[in-house]
């Protein structure tokens, strides 16, 4: 199962003289361009010999990135049958592959290939016996789950906390999400799948823990360095810039809530249209961690909404935590932040905040504005005008 076929055409002399095999392909690995009939001396161009089609240097480079991952898939195939083969005596591997009802799609290559794999993979969690893998498909989205306790996990969650508290070591956590540099095969992480041109090496890499081969054993270590070299050489497409939601963090104080709505509902229909995304505190889930939502929508954010009052400017928590995260990202990360009056304060007197550019115009409080003939609407309208226009300008959406 390891040799290499290569086909070579027949030669022919002007004759009709078969020349003999042995000395075609000879001459052909001497790389000479002629040989001798035997039988009439005449002189026979050998035939070029083609070697492997490729996609020409002018195709488009995700078709030439393509065709790499297709080789590359070749190989595990090909090296996948040395796995099967060094443990064919032994008990076929089980794995259960815990995942939300979003990671489906993938979850189903995945079983797929691990079927082909001679891995049988359990479908319910009730059916996990206690030497089974428990395969857990990790995103952000699965950890959130995972920690509010979410009923699409509930068996899933009594069966990797028990293995967890008692030291079972059969629970793989597969990466599903992030970027993937280039590194060296001592770096590679077992269980990484985040990039898709990696996929075949972290399957292999899988496979060999489901199997019990420990990833430096010297009968595949050279399988696993060959399929490491050839993902190397895959070819990198530059990915276009994601268009996307201008995501917005809306940083207030709760005695200003109805003032946060009423900028909540006037950015509604850009959040609808997909050009804003308005992040606010009152997003946070029963049984999330508040404060590392709070942090990672400030991370995540290209623009701050500060919604200034005396309250505002009287809250440790938003003096000491957001205000300063937010200011830091403005220098560091030219995130923009925006203060938006909405009470009357000494704002102007706040070393941080008086030189910056604030709304309404002129630092006049939204709260002045009447509601009854329309302005305080208006006030609302020009705000998220300007918010508009900050999100065509920075993310080009049509």
């Amino acid at each position: 199962r390891d040799v290499e076929v290569t086909r070579f055409p027949p030669a022919v002399c002007p004759k009709g003289h078969p020349i003999e095999r042995n000395t075609f392909i000879s001459r052909l690995r001497e790389n000479q361009k002629f040989v001798f009939c035997y039988a009439c001396d005449e002189k026979v161009p050998l035939p070029e010999f083609k070697q492997e089609q490729t996609i020409g240097i002018g195709a488009s480079p995700w078709l030439q990135r393509e065709e790499a991952m297709a080789r590359l898939r070749s190989s595990y195939e090909k090296h996948l049958t040395n796995i099967k083969s060094y443990r064919r005596s032994w008990a076929t591997p089980r794995a259960y592959l815990s995942c939300l009802p979003e990671q489906k799609e993938w979850a189903k290559k995945l079983i797929r290939d691990l079927h082909d794999a001679g891995v049988f993979v359990v479908e319910q969690a009730t059916q996990v016996q206690p030497n089974d893998f428990v395969i857990v498909l990790n995103s952000s989205a699965y950890e959130k789950a995972f920690q509010s306790s979410s009923a699409v996990l509930e068996n899933d969650i009594k069966i990797i906390r028990g293995r967890l508290s008692d030291g079972n070591k059969r629970v793989l956590s597969l990466g599903c999400e992030g970027r993937m540099n280039q590194h060296e095969i001592r770096l590679c992480k077992s269980g990484d799948f985040c990039d898709d041109s990696h996929y075949c090496v972290s399957l292999f890499n899988l496979v060999m823990n489901l199997y019990a081969i420990p990833l430096d054993h010297k009968s595949f270590e050279p399988l696993r360095q060959s399929l490491h070299e050839q993902w190397e050489r895959i070819p990198v497409v530059k990915a276009e810039p994601k268009r996307g939601a201008l995501k917005i963090f809306i940083s207030y104080s709760h005695e200003d809530e109805a003032f946060k709505d009423e900028l909540v509902k006037m950015l509604a229909g850009l959040k609808r249209h997909g050009i804003v995304d308005a992040w606010q505190d009152r997003l946070i889930e029963p049984g999330e961690d508040w404060h590392k939502a709070i942090q990672t929508a400030m991370d995540e954010c290209d623009l701050a909404l500060l919604l200034i009052s005396a309250d505002y400017l009287a809250s440790n928590f938003i003096q000491e935590e957001e205000q300063p995260n937010l200011l830091k990202r403005r220098e560091e990360m030219q995130t923009r932040v925006v203060p938006i009056i909405v009470r009357p304060c000494l704002w102007q007197s706040e070393p941080v905040l008086k030189d910056i550019q604030a709304m309404p115009k002129d630092g006049k409080p939204v709260i002045s504005f009447s509601k009854e003939n329309g302005d305080r609407d208006q006030v609302w309208t020009t705000i998220a005008q300007e918010i508009e226009k900050r999100a065509q300008n920075t993310l080009k959406i049509a």
